[in-house]
């Protein structure tokens, strides 16, 4: 009889903790790959979604949590995971399953990192996002003149001044980063408003004229600004 009780209270711990288990609310990371134009959808693209720690964090099981999906017709994926117990400082990254490799821990988010754990997300991702700033020019100019620009590294643009695209840095995080984008002709000008915000006389006309805060949205777009 007792080693029958002890079963007996074996199997209720066993079924207590299951149900607990089970218990556990499920997310949901779901949206539509598009190509490197970020217009057309790619179906059969295999996606893996992983935890991504940050050194010297207490290790746990879910810190391994590695899961797969392939996008459909319309490019749409789905992943679906239970409750992860990691540390709050862990995020989740999304990258192609052929780019994962698990005996070098995996990938940076080849294709969206920084994402937040344990909670529903619906967000369309690109497989390159490479955006751009484009840049209109409607100022009357010398030929000897030259445009300089500073945005995530400096630009020059000389004669004969036709409209310019230039790439923006985007690191791949699930959160909106921004980057201040700065023009003027010729150097000295352009020097000029470096003094300016290092003094923080910022709120000038002239230096807001010359001067852009940006924001990289994660996805394909062309950020147009017009010198003038």
């Amino acid at each position: 009889m007792k080693n029958l009780a002890i079963l007996f209270i074996l199997a209720i711990s066993i079924l207590s903790c299951k149900k607990k288990e089970s218990d556990n609310p499920s997310y949901i990371i779901e949206g539509t790959l598009y190509d490197d134009t970020g217009k057309n959808v790619v179906a059969g693209s295999t996606l893996a979604l992983s935890v991504v720690g940050r050194p010297g964090l207490t290790r746990s099981p879910d810190n391994d949590f590695y899961q797969t999906t392939t996008t459909n017709a319309n490019g749409r994926f789905s992943f679906t995971y239970k409750e992860l117990d990691v540390n709050s400082a862990s995020k989740l990254m999304l990258a192609f399953a052929s780019d994962f490799s698990p005996t070098s821990g995996g990938v940076f988010g080849t294709i969206l990192k920084d994402i937040p754990i344990n909670e529903n997300i619906d967000r369309d991702v690109c497989a390159n996002c490479d955006s751009k700033v484009e840049l209109l020019i409607r100022l009357s100019l010398n030929e000897s003149d030259t445009i300089y620009c500073s945005a995530n590294g400096s630009t020059k643009i000389f004669h004969p001044f036709k409209d310019t695209l230039l790439s923006s840095i985007w690191e791949r995080s699930f959160e909106t980063m921004a980057y201040g984008f700065r023009w003027a002709v010729g150097r000295e000008e352009f020097n000029k408003f470096d003094s300016l915000q290092r003094t923080g006389a910022i709120n000038s006309n002239e230096y807001k004229k010359h001067n852009f805060n940006i924001e990289i949205r994660g996805f394909p777009y062309v950020e147009t600004i017009v010198l003038e």
